[in-house]
């Protein structure tokens, strides 16, 4: 008998043949990035994103922070790794009123994020947390469905970490012409799968310039302004 007829009676089957697990998806306002994660960034979710800070990753967000801002709820900012500079934030649509920057130590930032989460006054929620035990992610998980709000979880990349039951875990890496995402884990795909997402559309000043000089000038310098995170 022939593996497809094999198939076809039912009798084995493939993972890419099983159909996706129904999940609300949101623009991520990148066209490559949607491609990559299947449609967007997956709603009422715990999002982890591994990354080192100051290479781009706010911006990776800032699209999709945009649209939430149009619906008149908060965002909380929690234990962000500098100081909210709020010129450029209202520059960039976020109305100040919206904005909570909360500081507060490990335990009770997390106790902070799930009351934001299920208040149903946030709509997103970011929180940079070194340490988070798999308790706590549950607690932030049942919050942001309580709560219909998102929590982006940003880590710092490049340690040994415990891998936490998140539907939706990124790696992000600089690159010249913006950031390069890498799939950790996604709910209803494969891991792995690599995209460079440009920003030079949106912050063309930000891109690296390659510029061709005559030798005797030197080797051109590098601008690189890419990596702004807030």
């Amino acid at each position: 008998m022939q593996l497809s007829d094999l198939k076809q009676q039912g009798h084995i089957w493939c993972l890419n043949d099983a159909p996706p697990a129904q999940q609300a998806l949101a623009p991520t306002g990148f066209a490559e990035l949607d491609l990559l994660l299947g449609g967007g960034w997956p709603t009422q979710q715990v999002i982890e994103l591994r990354t080192a800070f100051g290479i781009g990753e706010f911006r990776l967000l800032l699209p999709y922070l945009q649209q939430q801002a149009r619906l008149g709820k908060l965002q909380a900012y929690i234990n962000t790794p500098a100081q909210l500079h709020a010129p450029f934030l209202s520059s960039q649509g976020l109305p100040l009123w919206q904005l909570l920057d909360v500081r507060a130590q490990d335990r009770d930032a997390l106790w902070a994020a799930e009351q934001c989460l299920k208040s149903g006054c946030c709509s997103t929620v970011l929180l940079w947390q070194h340490a988070l035990d798999i308790a706590r992610l549950k607690r932030l998980q049942l919050a942001a469905a309580e709560g219909q709000a998102e929590l982006f979880l940003l880590r710092p990349a490049g340690q040994a970490q415990l891998s936490l039951p998140v539907g939706l875990s990124l790696a992000l890496s600089p690159a010249d012409q913006g950031i390069e995402v890498r799939v950790l884990k996604r709910r209803g795909g494969w891991p792995g799968a690599r995209q460079l997402v440009n920003f030079s559309a949106r912050w063309p000043r930000l891109i690296k310039q390659h510029v061709q000089r005559p030798a005797q000038y030197g080797p051109a310098p590098v601008h690189d302004t890419a990596a702004v995170a807030i």
